[in-house]
């Protein structure tokens, strides 16, 4: 598990970024999650845009669709997209974002 000191120290200035961070938590980003939450709150997710590389993912686990984590990613600068694998049954989610542009 990549630790949230480990995405801040890579999202200073001139710090070597990530391809990809994936966040896969027991509970995932749920609706009411705080917008101070060390994954998934408002600065974490400017500080992981901030540690990806241009072209990086940040991959989130979900237990099903979560729009208003989506609006959050769109809102902290990424483009979002939800998928969601398999068929029938209860399906999970995986949340794709990618950094719209470098905001350095």
């Amino acid at each position: 598990m990549l630790a949230p000191d480990a995405i801040a120290e890579a999202a200073r200035p001139g710090a070597e970024r990530f391809d990809a961070i994936v966040l896969d938590l027991y509970e995932g980003p749920r609706p009411l999650v705080a917008r101070d939450h060390p994954h998934y709150g408002d600065a974490a997710l400017a500080r992981s845009r901030d540690a990806l590389r241009p072209g990086g993912v940040l991959a989130v686990w979900l237990e099903g669709p979560t729009p208003r984590f989506e609006r959050a990613l769109a809102r902290a600068g990424f483009r979002v997209r939800c998928e969601r694998p398999g068929a029938g049954g209860r399906r999970h989610a995986v949340v794709l974002a990618s950094p719209r542009s470098s905001r350095r």
